[in-house]
């Protein structure tokens, strides 16, 4: 029990104290539009939570033992950093080309 509450800490401390920085670089990144960008962002954070708590009741439900749910998380967490490496890559490629045309 003590172990379940530990993670349970964590898990707090880390996914809710990224909210406020998300919402601060959104405002920063473009005030016009702030309401709108902090109710996307809610709303994407939201659908998060819910495609992440279908998929674990899935593999449940298909009676994969729970100790393969972090290998699932960790899956998910490596797709999404490869999704976003990809796009910087491809940001920072098209910035420069528009630089290059531009000088």
């Amino acid at each position: 029990m003590p172990m379940v509450m530990l993670g349970a800490f964590s898990w707090g401390l880390a996914g809710w104290a990224s909210i406020a920085p998300q919402q601060h670089a959104l405002v920063t990144h473009s005030p016009k539009h702030a309401v709108a960008l902090i109710a996307w962002n809610s709303s994407a954070n939201y659908l998060g939570g819910a495609i992440g708590a279908a998929a674990g009741s899935v593999a449940l439900m298909a009676h994969l033992p729970a100790h393969w749910l972090p290998i699932g998380a960790l899956l998910a967490v490596v797709i999404a950093i490869t999704v976003h490496i990809g796009k910087t890559l491809k940001l920072e490629k098209d910035a420069k080309g528009f630089t290059e045309r531009n000088n």
